[in-house]
């Protein structure tokens, strides 16, 4: 790497280039974050140690500290690289902006262009101007110190191939790069405010953009949503069996897409019936009317006040996924859990519900008690109760009921409860069967099914869902793993 900086020739040109840089980058208005994103401090730290270089008299160490500021570039490059996004100098800038919380940004989500300010339009175009020249000039910065007149920082990273399904989020990304390339070709970045916000509103901005799923991670009073870079899509069709339970969540899931009021439901049943699937086959299904997943840990469940501040007026619609629950009567979660869902001072925005998954029907395990008595009755008739009043016990405990209706208050939460049944021996069978079409084995069904039995009752899968079928179908052909998999629970 060449360091030495250009001829005397060059100094005078390149020191004018370099300032110029750093006035674009110190006139962005206050509501641009550019500036202080990784790619504006890694390249308001590049320009600085250059503009020292090209002087006659470079204060000691000046070279040094520039290797380490073209560095630091280079490792904001490959991250956007890695991630499919370009490495020149200019679409970093325009990544940093797009997932800044500019107000005109965040106002493009929720409105056409037509309906923004004007006066957050205005800046807008400002802050765009300023970034095209931090980009046409930084690049003076990026050539010196690269040693060549390239405008790349760092290479093209290579394509993948492959023939993997491709789910409507990946729309999104495809137009973020035209986007781009409009930006590359524009002689006006200004010009551009309309076609960023048109894009805005359409796939959505900042850790929203064209991301089907999040993780919910909880820190006092920092909560944020972590998109799921690969989120596991499921075609909602591959789903066999079941078809009237599914549909109860599936109309409640176009309830909550319509804005009407939508429950929170428990989705329970044996393992490997599917019921995990049949959440990612919603967000599948109606990613393009703006259903989002939100994975939530149990650790989390005392935070769900902050996750609420996050979603509420977003235009997206959320199901926060609540997965596998299998809660003690001891464990105080429960108590959480339920506080939020219901009964907390703030309310469950309209655009968020729980779906949760379980193989237990009752999600608090009550280790076998019961209430003495015949439990209480709610009947209109004077003295309905009394048959509770029997004879006492001799280890009484006058609350037990009460303890008992504490614990029951979470199953409550969930108004619909959806059994999933495991597939009988002819649905399994034609779940295996066309899985198998579907990796493209042509196997004549009777040796297909004859060898499926074989597996599972050697590999001990006692009970045959989605799940076995999958995994028998990827042990005979490893090659299936490139299709979108069937069901898992």
């Amino acid at each position: 790497m060449d360091m030495s900086g250009p001829g005397p020739e060059g100094a005078d040109s390149l020191r004018r280039q370099l300032q110029a840089c750093l006035t674009a980058l110190d006139t962005l208005s206050p509501a641009c974050g550019v500036a202080e994103s990784l790619v504006g401090k890694a390249l308001r730290g590049l320009v600085v140690e250059q503009l020292l270089l090209s002087g006659g008299d470079p204060p000691p160490g000046t070279g040094s500290r520039a290797r380490r500021a073209w560095q630091r570039l280079q490792l904001v490059a490959l991250g956007a690289e890695r991630a499919g996004e370009g490495a020149e100098l200019g679409s970093l800038l325009v990544d940093a902006f797009l997932a800044d919380p500019h107000p005109f940004l965040e106002q493009a989500q929720h409105r056409p262009f037509g309906q923004i300010h004007p006066d957050l339009v205005a800046l807008a175009r400002h802050d765009l101007g300023q970034l095209q020249i931090a980009a046409e000039t930084g690049q003076a910065a990026v050539a010196a110190a690269a040693g060549v007149q390239s405008a790349s920082v760092i290479g093209p990273a290579p394509r993948g191939g492959g023939r993997a399904r491709q789910w409507p989020w990946q729309e999104a990304a495809k137009c973020r790069r035209q986007l781009k390339e409009d930006f590359a070709a524009a002689a006006d970045w200004a010009a551009l405010a309309e076609t960023v916000a048109d894009h805005l509103c359409a796939y959505g901005g900042g850790v929203f953009f064209g991301c089907p799923a999040f993780r919910f991670q909880g820190r006092a009073g920092r909560a944020r949503l972590e998109p799921i870079a690969d989120f596991a899509g499921f075609p909602l069709d591959w789903l066999q069996g079941n078809e009237d339970r599914v549909m109860v969540v599936r109309q409640n899931t176009l309830n909550l897409l319509a804005g009407h009021r939508a429950h929170h439901v428990l989705i329970w049943g044996p393992r490997g019936c599917g019921k995990s699937s049949l959440i990612r086959g919603l967000i599948s299904q109606y990613y393009d009317q703006g259903l989002r997943g939100i994975e939530i840990h149990p650790r989390h469940y005392g935070q769900l006040d902050e996750l609420y501040e996050l979603v509420r007026g977003r235009p997206e619609t959320f199901v926060g996924v609540l997965d596998n629950i299998a809660l003690s009567r001891h464990d105080a979660d429960f108590r959480l859990l339920a506080s939020a869902l219901d009964g907390h001072l703030t309310q469950v925005p309209r655009n968020l519900v729980f779906y949760a998954t379980s193989n237990f029907k009752d999600l608090i395990d009550r280790e076998g008690e019961r209430p003495e008595g015949l439990g209480r009755l709610q009947l209109d008739e004077e003295f309905a109760n009394l048959v509770n009043q029997g004879v006492r016990p001799a280890a009484y405990d006058p609350q037990q009921a009460e303890r008992l209706d504490e614990q029951r208050a979470l199953d409550d939460r969930f108004a619909l409860k959806v059994f999933m049944d495991l597939p009988r021996k002819g649905e399994y069978e034609a779940l295996v069967l066309a899985y198998a079409r579907r990796a493209g084995l042509d196997t004549p069904d009777a040796d297909l099914l004859a060898a499926f039995n074989v597996w599972r009752m050697r590999h001990n899968h006692d009970l045959v869902g989605g799940r076995t079928a999958r995994d028998f179908i990827i042990a005979i052909a490893p090659h299936a793993e490139s299709q979108p998999g069937p069901p898992t629970s």
